[in-house]
């Protein structure tokens, strides 16, 4: 199987592009890229998988890494074709959208069905695009400059299905033999229409007069205009200072669910806390400063919960850590030295 890689990059003189191919959990490949024109770079890979994993990266004329990308990209190859032509887009690690793929989102839109898409011999091009979408209602839509493509006619976008999470594709036949200009749109699909078509410049790819080739158009990420993008109010506040009837006379790990339930019910979207780590070096006041940790591993025993422990506390000083937990709770600031050495015993 022959895959021909197509990536746009400028560089330095000197400098090149490389694409390291991972195939399963076989030692990554190295390949170099050839620069043609116009910045655009292209490599051929014999490769006999139906899946590839890969990353584009720059060295210098020494081979030394000066820069990859933020993450990698996956193909899935359908049995019917043979050869595959692959227009990717160096993946910058500063696409505010990166910051849309990520397990918070994830958590929040996952439930939805993998879709499957028909990719057909007649068909000359596969249209793929990775957009997290944080409205479970909209999906992706493209629409172009050929008759195929719809003629840039809203009524006639093609309709791309989600077969992982943030991943939409269609594979289409484009018979024109002619240059082609598309873009992607967000299509509501409660109201049935196109509600929004992307910013910028028009997209584009060339055509595919090969039947036995399937020209692989890979694109991040959808071209929101700035106020579309993913914005949340939220709540910034050290751990600490969550002071609950429930602590010991200073915020503990098991507050923070209050937090997020008061965070719901007031609609915010995002919680940040302080720093969490172990700052315990004096033993004395000047450890309760967060950003002076000691661990980047281990979490601060302040925050532990004793009464949340897998164990109940001794019996013979229950009532000591009912009254020494009264006496931290009554208190206006915190006595940082009486409290962790009350939870010490």
């Amino acid at each position: 199987m022959k895959l021909y890689f197509n990536v746009g990059y400028s560089v330095k003189g000197g400098e090149k592009l490389q694409i390291t191919i991972n195939e399963g959990g076989a030692v990554s490949k190295t390949h170099t890229m050839f620069y043609t024109e116009n910045d655009l770079w292209k490599c051929e890979v014999d490769y006999f998988s139906k899946s590839v994993s890969y990353q584009y990266q720059l060295v210098d004329e020494r081979g030394n890494l000066l820069r990859t990308e933020f993450v990698q990209h996956h193909l899935n190859f359908p049995h019917n074709y043979k050869e595959f032509i692959i227009f990717d887009e160096w993946n910058n690690k500063n696409f505010p959208e990166n910051y849309l793929n990520n397990k918070i989102l994830y958590n929040k839109l996952n439930q939805f069905s993998p879709e499957k898409i028909s990719v057909l011999k007649k068909h000359t091009h596969l249209f793929k695009i990775e957009a997290p979408i944080y409205n479970p209602d909209w999906k992706i839509v493209l629409f172009g400059s050929t008759a195929s493509l719809g003629n840039w006619d809203y009524d006639k976008v093609i309709h791309l299905s989600q077969t992982d999470f943030g991943i939409w594709e269609a594979s289409v036949e484009i018979p024109e033999n002619e240059y082609i200009q598309f873009k992607y749109c967000i299509y509501d699909i409660k109201e049935g229409r196109v509600i929004d078509v992307e910013t910028g410049e028009n997209r584009f790819t060339v055509p595919n007069q090969s039947r036995e080739i399937l020209q692989i158009v890979s694109n991040h990420y959808f071209k929101f205009k700035a106020y579309q993008m993913y914005h949340d109010a939220g709540v910034a506040v050290p751990v600490f200072s969550l002071r609950t009837e429930d602590g010991f006379g200073v915020g503990e790990f098991h507050d923070i669910k209050k937090l997020a339930d008061w965070t719901k019910e007031t609609h915010l979207g995002i919680i940040q806390i302080l720093p969490i780590n172990d700052t315990t070096a004096n033993y004395s006041w000047t450890d309760s400063y967060p950003y002076a940790a000691v661990s980047v591993y281990a979490l601060h025993p302040q925050y532990i919960s004793l009464e949340n422990l897998d164990f109940e506390l001794p019996k013979d000083l229950v009532e000591e850590y009912k009254a020494e937990k009264e006496s931290l709770n009554s208190l206006e600031l915190i006595d940082y030295e009486k409290m962790i050495s009350a939870k010490w015993k």
